[in-house]
């Protein structure tokens, strides 16, 4: 069985517009790691 991961991009007080904030250097590589060994990748605003 694969595991799932759910990611969102979400500030402490609720806010999870992207062009809001900017994210860390490690953050970005944090999740580019994440993809990269991904099997499959789900998109979509409904998902």
């Amino acid at each position: 069985m694969r595991n799932l991961i759910f990611g969102i991009n979400i500030t402490l007080d609720g806010c999870c517009d992207h062009t809001k904030v900017n994210g860390y250097e490690e953050i970005h590589e944090y999740f580019a790691d994440l993809l990269r060994e991904a099997d499959v990748l789900v998109y979509g605003r409904k998902t």
